[in-house]
């Protein structure tokens, strides 16, 4: 479940507040706000989403849950990928707030689409720059094909992958106010790209900010549980 047309450009990674290197994958670190007074762990999901990337995100909110009183801010700058990958990170964010009890700011500086745009609307605080945009499809036919050889194959994987979209929109659904319906009429049978002002509206985020993603720290003080 991946964009098409923007894996190169999404190939970034955070390298210190406020910048991007050439690369992609995840990046964590740990850090103390003097503000706040609390510990934050900083999560960073950037480029293609794959079986790596997601050991890399899971093992952070790991860090999270074993510290018990970190919050998360967890910024996105994804193409999407693979939805087996993707739900372990979402799997990663439920085990993290039942055990702590805290919440996930996800956030969006430039883009997150396909899978990622997803796991953003699981966050319990959803923040997005004015600029930012996110963008949901139906889940890719390559997430399903392994290799059907026969009838019973091909039927076996039209079943998972219908199976998979339901899930997935299910998901899509009640994490934001668009119903099933217009879930299956605005993203189905194609790309469905949702700006941050659409967005607000469809209140598929929380807050629309001019800052950039690392100066985000002071609103963590928001975050809930859900």
């Amino acid at each position: 479940m991946s964009a098409r047309g923007f894996d190169d450009a999404s190939r970034l990674r955070p390298c210190g507040r406020g910048a991007y290197e050439p690369g992609g994958g995840a990046n964590i670190r740990s850090s103390m706000d003097a503000l706040l007074g609390v510990e934050l762990v900083e999560i960073a999901l950037t480029g293609p989403i794959d079986e790596h990337v997601a050991d890399i995100v899971c093992d952070g909110f790991l860090k999270a849950t074993q510290r018990k009183q970190a919050s998360v801010l967890f910024f996105i700058h994804s193409s999407g990928g693979s939805v087996a990958a993707g739900k372990r990170i979402l799997d990663a964010m439920k085990v993290y707030r039942k055990v702590v009890g805290g919440g996930v700011h996800t956030h969006v500086a430039v883009h997150a689409m396909s899978m990622a745009a997803v796991i953003f609307l699981c966050g319990n605080y959803r923040t997005m720059c004015k600029t930012a945009t996110l963008m949901l499809h139906q889940v890719s036919i390559r997430d399903t094909v392994a290799c059907s050889r026969t009838a019973t194959d091909s039927a076996s994987t039209s079943a998972h992958h219908t199976k998979l979209n339901l899930e997935l929109f299910e998901l899509v659904a009640s994490r934001s106010g668009v119903s099933m319906d217009k879930l299956r009429e605005l993203a189905f049978a194609q790309d469905w790209y949702v700006y941050a002002e659409d967005a607000e509206r469809c209140k598929m985020v929380d807050g629309i900010l001019d800052c950039s993603p690392y100066t985000l720290i002071q609103l963590s003080c928001k975050l809930d549980t859900h």
